[in-house]
């Protein structure tokens, strides 16, 4: 059963309302003699709680009854729990009476006993006189306050936006709690019915931390309510010491490619800062630059590079970092696959006369299903080479014997070309490098 606080106070006999008829009272004698105080008429005060003389006001001997001024005047009796008015009347000599009039009587609260006595409701009234002489008035329902995990602490310096976890636990199990999330004193947040021993993150996205003021501190509230008075608070406080760099677009997967990816981007700085910006292909530097607040800047990869990755996953990055040391980073990844593989020699060999023969040695594995042409020329220099397939020579390590005898280039010049084609191989085609001679 569930438990309440009490306070319990004194309780006094009081009168409780204006004055009744109760009976009348005859057989007095004169030989009563005595002193009273008597008045023409009477009033019940609410507020005091009883009767009030009105009226001339006279001190007469109760005995004296040949006194016609003895009757029909009003005398008072009081203590402190209740009055009465009695009216004195003359009924036959020797003997006089009175007519009485009584105020009700009942208990109300005094004073304070105890405050916050617990007890399973309905051990004491709601708000009346218990058994036991006592007043009693119940309270709030006994409750447990919730708890918010950690410690109030600063978090430090921040120059990027953030976020962490906490829980909040309450031991009275049928409490639901309401957590309400705050960033100087403006709500972010408020969570129904909140689960309890459980992580939940509180962010400080971009946006949040983009609107604070430089080198500001800056305070996090966590408040918990049980609904059943219990309230606890948590209190984080952090500097905003400087802005990220901001870089366009979002982190993202391009996929599968066989051919040179390329994305468009823009820098910008909330401070205004000189950002540097460099661009990565697997951690291998592309360029570096000092960029330009909102421009379009192209992030891809040379062509010098693209051949040498290797088929499978790469990331291409851009790094950001503003002259406060603010950073940001933007990652794309990627899978590299190809069906072929050509290239031919980026600079001729030069000759002095036509070349006449060739020997050509790769290092290569070409699995099943692929295939292999390796062609060269002897006259490399000119605007259209013709090109000579070797590749039957090449398979079985001979000298091929050139065919060409003609240039209209100025100089003799030596090249090989070669293309490789993946077709139903399932391995990897693998080309190390290769040798050769010529004459």
């Amino acid at each position: 059963m569930a438990k309440y606080y009490y306070n319990k106070y004194n309780s006094v006999l009081v009168n409780i309302g204006p004055p009744v008829f109760k009976n009348r009272q005859e057989g007095w004698t004169a030989d009563n003699n005595y002193a009273i105080t008597v008045y023409d008429s009477w009033t019940y005060d609410s507020n005091l709680r009883k009767i009030i003389g009105t009226g001339p006001k006279a001190t007469t001997i109760s005995g004296l009854i040949t006194d016609p001024s003895n009757y029909n005047k009003f005398w008072i009796e009081a203590n402190s729990y209740f009055s009465t008015c009695f009216k004195r009347s003359l009924y036959g000599a020797p003997h006089i009476g009175a007519d009485v009039w009584e105020c009700p009587t009942g208990y109300v609260k005094a004073g304070l006993v105890t405050s916050n006595i617990i007890a399973e409701d309905g051990t004491y009234p709601e708000d009346g006189r218990h058994t036991d002489g006592f007043w009693y008035v119940k309270g709030i329902l006994v409750n447990t306050i919730p708890t918010v995990s950690g410690t109030d602490a600063t978090l430090g310096d921040k120059n990027t936006p953030f976020s962490f976890a906490y829980q909040v636990s309450d031991t009275d199990a049928t409490n639901n709690l309401t957590v309400t999330e705050k960033l100087n004193g403006a709500i972010l947040r408020t969570i129904s019915n909140a689960p309890k021993a459980t992580d939940i993150n509180l962010d400080i996205t971009k946006a949040l931390f983009d609107s604070l003021n430089l080198n500001s501190i800056n305070t996090i509230t966590i408040e918990v309510n049980d609904g059943a008075g219990g309230v606890a608070y948590r209190n984080y406080t952090f500097t905003k010491t400087n802005t990220a760099p901001s870089i366009s677009d979002i982190d993202k997967d391009l996929g599968v490619l066989s051919i040179v990816p390329s994305q468009v981007y823009q820098i910008s700085d909330n401070e205004g800062d000189a950002v540097t910006v460099t661009e990565k292909i697997d951690n291998v530097v592309i360029r570096t630059f000092t960029a330009t607040p909102n421009t379009d800047y192209t992030l891809t990869i040379p062509e010098s590079e693209w051949f040498k990755l290797a088929v499978g996953t790469h990331s291409l990055r851009i790094e950001a970092v503003d002259a406060r040391g603010g950073s940001s980073v933007r990652i794309y990844t990627f899978t590299r696959t190809d069906d072929k593989i050509k290239f031919e020699l980026k600079t001729p060999f030069a000759t002095d006369i036509k070349a006449t023969k060739i020997l050509v040695s790769p290092t290569w594995t070409i699995p099943t299903g692929a295939t292999a042409k390796v062609e060269a020329c002897n006259n490399a220099f000119d605007a259209v080479p013709t090109w000579e397939d070797i590749t039957s020579q090449v398979l079985i390590n001979r000298h091929y014997n050139f065919i060409n005898d003609i240039k209209t280039a100025l100089q003799w010049g030596i090249s090989v070309r070669f293309t490789i084609e993946k077709g139903s191989a399932t391995s990897q085609i693998i080309l190390d490098g290769f040798g050769g001679a010529f004459e």
